[in-house]
């Protein structure tokens, strides 16, 4: 059986906050990427991915972030995170995705540091 992840959304007025809880693999990619393109269809500014709940991040998981960061950024809205374990912020920083993502340790210090209406 494939590991699972589980993708709930939350509509905030000036932002949008999806909730990740499992695998971010191979097998994630469709529930993310269809998400993404919801909230972007929606026009939606800002997207914070909660992070607390996702137990591990794979390559592929990698991958489907560097893509998503891309379509944000090609869609002039912002993408950003908070929850990740150390192990986690460490690998962002390695392979360079949070020059593309921003991260944040809590959603209100990660809204303070964007500026943005909570």
């Amino acid at each position: 059986m494939a590991k699972q992840i589980t993708v709930q959304t939350e509509l905030v007025p000036a932002y949008a906050v999806i909730r990740l809880a499992g695998f971010l693999n191979i097998f994630a990619e469709g529930d993310v990427e269809a998400e993404v393109s919801r909230l972007l269809e929606m026009r939606c500014p800002l997207v914070l991915l909660d992070f607390g709940q996702v137990e591990h991040i794979d390559s592929a998981g990698i991958t489907i972030l560097v893509g998503l960061a891309a379509r944000m950024r090609d869609a002039q809205a912002q993408l950003a995170a908070y929850g990740l374990s150390p192990h986690y912020r460490k690998i962002f920083h390695m392979v360079g995705l949070d020059d593309y993502i921003v991260v944040g340790e809590d959603r209100e210090s990660l809204l303070s540091q964007l500026r943005f209406p909570r």
